[in-house]
């Protein structure tokens, strides 16, 4: 009984574990800023990201990413693709990352 007990949690556990990555893009996106910082999200989930003021991406994950120049990700969008960096056309408020 015991060993069909821990059986089990494993398996929930890997479940969980598949699941949780399954919602999230694998990798970074780094960000510049104007004054020289940098910020990188680490497998970030799907979904909108509120940034501050970056002016130069890299997208090092395995998903298309968009940033926009206002928070909500509102406004103009600016695709990267997977591998893409380039400085953004804009200042970007925030970036949605696609799974």
């Amino acid at each position: 009984m015991r060993r069909l007990t821990t059986v089990a949690a494993l398996a929930i556990g890997w479940t969980l574990a598949v699941t949780a990555s399954a919602s999230a893009a694998q990798g970074w996106v780094t960000l510049w800023f104007s004054d020289g910082r940098a910020y990188a999200l680490e497998n970030p989930a799907e979904g909108c990201h509120p940034v501050d003021s970056a002016v130069r991406a890299y997208n090092n994950t395995n998903s298309v990413v968009m940033l926009f120049p206002e928070g909500d990700c509102q406004g103009p969008r600016f695709y990267m693709s997977p591998g893409a960096v380039d400085w953004l056309p804009f200042t970007a408020a925030s970036i949605y990352v696609y799974q």
